[in-house]
């Protein structure tokens, strides 16, 4: 099998979770703007809505992924406070350096590629 192909399978499976993650995450945020509530208890509530979509169907692998990899790096964006505008205004190199070392040393690629 190709990498191309590898990709687009794994790329099919992930991306409906995901794209679910995202969506939260953005209404979590325009309902904290709009009635001045915080966003993680927005996050929190849509996330508790949303549940069922984690239990079965298309959504599983890539909410597990989002859940996973994903928020841990969120956390650990928090956590260091390093906001979105601080990563962007970063030399591209090195933002893309940073991730890729970040997802090469926690993620196993030989069961994701291969």
């Amino acid at each position: 099998m190709s990498f191309y192909n590898n990709f687009k399978n794994h790329f099919a499976t992930y991306y409906p979770g995901i794209l679910v993650a995202i969506l939260i995450a953005i209404s979590a945020e325009f309902l904290s703007n709009n009635y001045d509530v915080p966003a993680m208890l927005m996050a929190l509530l849509l996330g508790m809505v949303f549940y069922f979509l984690g239990e079965e169907g298309k959504c599983v692998k890539g909410l597990t992924f989002s859940s996973q990899s994903i928020l841990r790096l969120g956390i650990i964006l928090l956590g260091t406070r390093i906001s979105a505008d601080l990563v962007l205004s970063l030399d591209y190199c090195y933002y893309m350096r940073s991730t890729a070392n970040y997802f090469i040393r926690n993620y196993d690629f030989e069961s994701f590629w291969f």
